[in-house]
C-alpha cells in the first residue's frame, strides 16, 4: 500500500496538538491539518522528521485510544505466551481450584470443562479461581462457550453485529463460587468473559481494571513490520453494555503495582522486598497446596466468620488482637490478589457451613 508520507505525517501532527491540548478542548471548526504541520515542520527546525512522526503517531493512538493499538511484545505476551490457552492448573487448601489462561481460543471451554471435572471427582471442591490477569484472545465466540459452563438456562451472553450468542440450557452446570482474577493487561475476548460471567452474577472481579479492547477488528501490518490492531465491531454484553474503550471495573480493586503484579503471578509465594535469588516462574499444571494464611500478621475472612461463629476469643494471651493463625509447615500466598480470592472463598465456604444466623 502506497501512502503519500507527507499527507499522514500531516495527519498525525494535527491530531498530537489535539492530544497536547485535549480533543474537548479543540475549537468545533479544527485547524486544518496540512497547515498545522507546515507551521509545527517549518518553525521547530530543532525537531528532526524522525522525532515529529514518533510524537504525532503517539498523539494518534492517545487520542483513539483502545480503537487503534500498536502491538508491541508486551502487550502481544497474551498471545504468544503459551500454546495452550489454559496455561496453569491447580489447587489451593485442597478444595479451590485454580485455572490459569493464557489466551481466550480454540479448545478453552474443553479443557477447562475437563481440568474442572477431573479436579471435581477427585476432591470436593468448595470454589473456583480464574486468573485472566495477563489474558488475551480475540476468540469471542470461545468466551461465551466457557461462560456457558456455569449457566443452567438459555439466555444471551454475548453480541456483536447481529450475532448474538446464547448458552444452553442444561444440568450438568458449574455452580461453585467463583472468584475472577483481571488486571490492565486482561484484553479482548478475556475482557468478554469476565464481563458474562460477572454480569450473570456468578463470579466477583478482583484486581484492576481492564484494558478496554473487547471488540471485533482486524491486524493490518505496516511497512516496519509492526502490527495495528483496529477494533471496528463492538462486542455487548447481554444487557447491552458495550465492551471496550473504558474496560471493566473490578468488584474489588486491590492496589498492585505492575512490576509486583508480575512477580507475584509467576510465583505467588514469592516475599518482597526483591530476593536476590530472583524469580520462580512455577510450572504448568502444578498441585498447589499452599495457604494464603500469613502466621500472626493478619487475618482473613474465612478465620474472623469462624471464630464469631464457635465463639473463640478474638485476642491471644497476652491481650493482643488474633491477627491469623499459624501455620508454618504451609507456604504463604502473598499474591495480593489471589489471597484475597481465597479469603473470600474461604468466607464464603465457611458461612455456608455454618449460617451466621438461623430463624
Amino acid at each position: 500500500m502506497n501512502i503519500n508520507i507527507s499527507f499522514w505525517s500531516a495527519t498525525l501532527a494535527t491530531l498530537t496538538v489535539a492530544g497536547s491540548l485535549g480533543a474537548a478542548s479543540l475549537p468545533e471548526t479544527a485547524p486544518q491539518f496540512q497547515e498545522v504541520y507546515e507551521a509545527i515542520r517549518t518553525n521547530f527546525t530543532s525537531v528532526s522528521p524522525a522525532e515529529l512522526n514518533r510524537l504525532a503517531v503517539a498523539g494518534l493512538l492517545r487520542e483513539l485510544g483502545s480503537r487503534a493499538t500498536l502491538l508491541t511484545n508486551a502487550n502481544g505476551a497474551g498471545q504468544a505466551r503459551a500454546a495452550a490457552p489454559l496455561e496453569r492448573i491447580g489447587r489451593y487448601d485442597e478444595h479451590y481450584g485454580y485455572f490459569r489462561v493464557s489466551q481466550v481460543g480454540p479448545g478453552l471451554a474443553m479443557a477447562l470443562q475437563q481440568a474442572g471435572n477431573q479436579m471435581s471427582n477427585s476432591n470436593r471442591l468448595q470454589g473456583m479461581i480464574i486468573d485472566l490477569r495477563f489474558a488475551g484472545g480475540n476468540d469471542y465466540r470461545e468466551a461465551a462457550a466457557v461462560a456457558d459452563l456455569f449457566h443452567s438456562e438459555e439466555k444471551p451472553l454475548l453480541a456483536w453485529g447481529e450475532t448474538v450468542v446464547r448458552s444452553h440450557a442444561k444440568t450438568n452446570f458449574w455452580n461453585w463460587p467463583l472468584m475472577v482474577l483481571i488486571n490492565q493487561r486482561t484484553q479482548g475476548a478475556a475482557e468478554a468473559l469476565a464481563g458474562t460471567l460477572r454480569e450473570a452474577q456468578y463470579a466477583l472481579l478482583l484486581g484492576s481494571d481492564t484494558a478496554g479492547q473487547a471488540g471485533l477488528g482486524r491486524d493490518v501490518t505496516l511497512s516496519h513490520g509492526q502490527v495495528l490492531r483496529l477494533l471496528a465491531t463492538p462486542v455487548r454484553l447481554a444487557s447491552g453494555t458495550v465492551l471496550g474503550i473504558e474496560g471493566l471495573k473490578p468488584d474489588i480493586k486491590v492496589e498492585v503495582s505492575a512490576a509486583e503484579e508480575m512477580i507475584y503471578w509467576r510465583d505467588p509465594y514469592q516475599a518482597l522486598p526483591y530476593a536476590s535469588a530472583g524469580v520462580g516462574t512455577g510450572s504448568t499444571n502444578t498441585i498447589l497446596a499452599g495457604t494464603n494464611r500469613m502466621g500472626r500478621s493478619r487475618i482473613n475472612e474465612a478465620e474472623l466468620v469462624r471464630m464469631k461463629r464457635e465463639g473463640e476469643d478474638l485476642e491471644d494471651e497476652g491481650g493482643r488482637a488474633v491477627r491469623g493463625v499459624e501455620d508454618s509447615a504451609k507456604p504463604v500466598v502473598r499474591d495480593p490478589v489471589l489471597a484475597r480470592a481465597l479469603d473470600l472463598l474461604k468466607a464464603l465456604a465457611v458461612v455456608s457451613k455454618n449460617p451466621l444466623r438461623k430463624d
